[in-house]
């Protein structure tokens, strides 16, 4: 019971006889008047009804009497209501108002009721005191509904852990504030309750009014949702995604705001990672150097990179039209090699992966090549075969000098969505038997239902795989322990994968439920690219902006001699110098600007034993997190190579020398050969008969043809030990010299040149004329019988130049193609076609001296084409 003095008795209308006797009788208010000895003047049927009193037995009596043995009885603390009661006797000048509840009994009902008196100040029954009860039962009634409503709901509410859900008043201050909250923002209750909102703004977003504006909106709108930076109580950061939602009254007055906050930090850290990492699988797969396809389990081909494509001349708009009997390849004896014996096709058979098959292909442009296939089965989660990853890696330079090609990887993962009603995760609420007694609208979508037709049901009744899968056991162990679950599981009815949270409470359970099965394919993916990245011979590596490890494959750890843990987050200056980095961001440089394709460099690794080790780099820059620029490439091992190199090295140095010695000493006795036989033949000539000018004239003519030969074998001893500094050198100045020189010739036999543009190289501008004037004078010479037609032209391929100089003279028999770069090596008598046979084996070196190649293409009497390339 509870009750307190009013201060104004004004309130209360003069109770005089009249109303008394008139209508008292009739009112629906329980009714005492007492006359000024405060016994019972007057006691109506209602207030009769209320306490269960006998109207003829109380009138007249005292009124003390009737509370101590009538009233106190039948109410709750009655000892009270008759000392408050009683209390109002004494002095019978202030008005008295409190709160009672009867007792049910025999002619009674248990109801509520609210005392009102005050005293009678006129009339008959001045000096006394009138009594009023009211039945307030519903009032009570009601009021004890919304209490239990509010703490059920704020039970709700504060059993969520990954939502801050907190009320606000009118003007942006806090007035709630829930577990999950607390755990978000690092504050407790007590350090915010009447705070403002402003308080988890950034000093920037206070300047700039964010959380003023932000409800604004809400007002205006009815809600709003945010993303943006928050501050913790410690002064850390997070990413929040905010919901803040307007609270009106019935009048549509504001009365304050709900918000609810999430914490999305890590989401956005692994969204942003993803992106990058997928950007790189992309970037890596396209600037692999080896061969790379994918295919699908029938055998159709899905993905080609770009070098596949060129090596295979495919063309990428057919693509998706071809299957693999479509890559037409051949076994070590040139035999081809048939659909049911092909990689793919075992690995589509058996489910195993084909390791270093080694088989051949002729390339568009005629190339035979070697290559060591590898053809890996990917399998789904069903352990169904899915995919089947084919590499090739060009071995032809590592069959002729022990040289390697390389491969890489690809990425991806996961992803996370927004939870509870007006955030996007879908939300139902169980009570302790598991049955439904609430589903928002993304819950409704995910399962096909309303919360109209759960409502009340057992979920075993409305979805069967609730106890079928993993669900049941996970809810039921949440409700014994009391703890929240979290767990994973496929939907049949949803078709669709489920990141579940489970919070439990007296109540029931909060179910909180995301679709994750987008997540769940690209970890699928994910993983099938890590074992892409995994079967590279080669050392894959990938670095951020800052030059530091961010991915690494088995093999480059292996080349490096450090564990994976010991690499992801160092420098790349562990295990090279600074002066690498620098021409690495050089060429990285070049890359952006569009005048390479890929940067390579050769350097040395510092391996983790403190040794050094060669290596070659292809490498090139890829972009993430919007426009941070990394570098991805793969190193490969060229110590066998570098090895081979410097014997031939020491071997042609060795050479050079000799043949340098060899002509130069015997400079001088082939002098003096040639002036004896000279002289001979000025001071003895005329003795000769015919025959002895005929040998005179051999000898002679002899000792001449070996002077040439000497020369020419100076001059190509000499080709990598006299020759000029390289340097910028336009072609066409050098061919416009070479015309120049041999127009005599041209004129003479009526020759017809033409040109292209021809690029600006790095080299030694006397050797390139050497090499342009004897391919032009042989294409002169080899002519045949018609006017020479000679036509010289430049095309770039990737990273190098192609120079050919094209004829239509008597051309080449396929067989002897590989003789005629053969030093002092000829194909047609002197009798036939004059010279040493030195020319084109001096163009050999000279090309090869400027890190390139020289070959030729031609069929006897259809011309000849030779081409010689060097370096961009």
């Amino acid at each position: 019971m509870t009750g307190a003095q009013a201060a104004d008795v004004g309130e209360w209308p003069t109770v005089t006889q009249s109303l008394i006797n008139d209508v008292l009788d009739d009112a629906a208010i329980g009714m005492f008047v007492l006359d000024k000895e405060f016994n019972v003047a007057w006691v109506n049927d209602t207030l009769q009804q209320y306490f269960g009193l006998n109207r003829e037995r109380v009138l007249g009596g005292d009124k003390r009497a009737v509370v101590r043995d009538c009233i106190a009885p039948v109410v709750d603390n009655g000892e009270q209501l008759t000392e408050t009661v009683l209390a109002t006797y004494e002095e019978n000048t202030y008005a008295e108002r409190f709160e009672c509840r009867v007792t049910a009994g025999e002619g009674r009902e248990a109801r509520w009721l609210e005392h009102r008196s005050k005293p009678v100040e006129t009339g008959t029954y001045a000096g006394g005191r009138v009594e009023l009860y009211y039945d307030i039962t519903e009032q009570k009634q009601s009021e004890r509904a919304r209490r239990e409503e509010k703490t059920q709901f704020e039970s709700l509410v504060d059993a969520v852990e990954e939502y801050g859900i907190f009320m606000l008043d009118a003007d942006g201050y806090i007035r709630s504030w829930n577990a999950g909250a607390e755990q978000i923002k690092g504050y407790a209750s007590d350090n915010v309750i009447g705070e403002h909102i402003s308080m988890f703004y950034s000093e920037d977003d206070r300047a700039a009014g964010v959380p003023e504006s932000n409800l604004a909106v809400a007002a205006e709108e009815g809600s709003m949702e945010d993303e943006g930076w928050r501050i913790r109580a410690d002064g850390s950061r997070f990413w929040a995604n905010v919901t803040i939602t307007a609270i009106r009254d019935a009048d549509g007055d504001l009365k304050g705001y709900a918000k609810v906050t999430r914490d999305m930090t890590d989401q956005r850290e692994w969204e942003r990672r993803l992106r990058r990492e997928r950007d790189l699988t992309e970037r890596l797969i396209e600037t692999a150097p080896v061969r790379l396809a994918i295919f699908r389990a029938g055998g159709s081909l899905e993905r080609i990179n770009s070098v596949a494509r060129r090596e295979l001349g495919i063309d990428e708009s057919s693509v998706r039209a071809l299957d693999f009997t479509a890559m037409n390849i051949y076994d070590v004896e040139r035999s081809s090699i048939s659909s049911e014996n092909h990689p793919v096709s075992h690995v589509i058979e058996t489910g195993e992966p084909v390791y270093d098959r080694l088989v051949q292909h002729e390339t568009p442009d005629g190339q035979q090549r070697w290559v060591s296939l590898t053809a890996a089965p990917l399998f789904d989660e069903d352990d169904e075969l899915e995919r089947i990853i084919v590499a090739g890696k060009d071995i032809t330079e590592l069959k002729e000098k022990e040289r390697q090609l390389e491969r890489q990887r690809d990425e991806l993962r996961h992803e996370l969505d927004e939870v509870y009603e007006r955030v996007t995760d879908a939300f139902f609420a169980a009570d302790t038997d598991l049955r439904f007694t609430h589903l928002n609208d993304r819950a409704e979508e995910l399962l096909g239902t309303t919360e109209g037709n759960v409502y009340g049901e057992y979920m075993r009744d409305s979805f069967p795989e609730f106890t079928e899968r993993s669900f049941k056991e996970q809810y039921e162990r949440a409700m014994t322990t009391q703890k929240p679950v979290s767990f994973e599981e496929y939907s049949d009815t949803a078709d669709a994968w489920f990141e579940v949270r489970a919070y439990p409470s007296d109540t029931g359970l909060s179910i909180y439920f995301t679709d994750i099965t987008e997540r769940k394919g690209r970890e699928r993916k994910l993983k099938q690219y890590e074992q892409l990245v995994e079967t590279v011979w080669d050392g894959v590596y990938v670095l951020d902006e800052n030059d530091r490890f961010v991915l690494v494959n088995q093999a480059f750890c292996d080349l490096v001699g450090y564990d994976r843990d010991e690499l992801l987050g160092k420098h790349a200056t562990l295990i090279n110098s600074e002066t690498v980095n620098e021409a690495a961001n050089e060429l990285e440089t070049e890359i952006s600007a569009g005048k390479r394709e890929v940067g390579v460099l050769e350097y040395e690794f510092e391996t983790a034993d403190g040794e050094t080790l060669p290596v070659e780099t292809r490498f090139g820059p890829y972009e993430y997190d919007g426009g941070r620029i990394g570098r991805c490439g793969v190193a490969r091992d060229i110590g066998v190579r570098k090895e081979y190199e410097r014997k031939i090295r020491e071997s042609n140095e060795r050479l050079e020398q000799f043949a340098y010695i060899a002509s130069h000493d015997l400079q001088e006795p082939l002098r003096m050969v040639t002036s004896y036989l000279q002289l001979l033949e000025r001071r003895y000539g005329d003795t000769f008969d015919e025959d002895g000018e005929e040998f005179l004239e051999y000898a002679i003519d002899g000792a001449q043809r070996m002077r040439e030969m000497i020369d020419g074998l100076l001059e190509y001893s000499r080709v990598s030990t006299r020759g000029d500094p390289f340097e910028p050198v336009d072609l066409n100045d050098v061919l416009d010299d070479v015309l120049a020189d041999l127009q005599l010739q041209i004129e003479e036999t009526n020759a017809e040149i033409t040109v292209g543009e021809l690029p600006r190289v790095e080299g030694d501008a006397s050797q390139l004329r050497q090499v342009f004037q004897n391919l032009l004078d042989n294409a002169i010479t080899y002519s045949g019988d018609e006017p020479p037609w000679v036509h010289i032209t430049a095309d770039r391929h990737s990273e190098e130049w192609v120079i050919s100089v094209e004829d239509d003279g008597i051309g080449i028999d396929p067989d002897d193609q590989e003789r005629i770069f053969t030093i002092f090596d000829r194909l047609h008598s002197r009798e036939e076609y004059d010279g040493t046979g030195i020319g084109l084996a001096l163009c050999q070196r000279i090309v090869e001296r400027h890190d390139g190649e020289i070959s030729v293409d031609s069929k006897p009497g259809e011309g000849a084409m030779f081409s010689f390339t060097l370096p961009t």
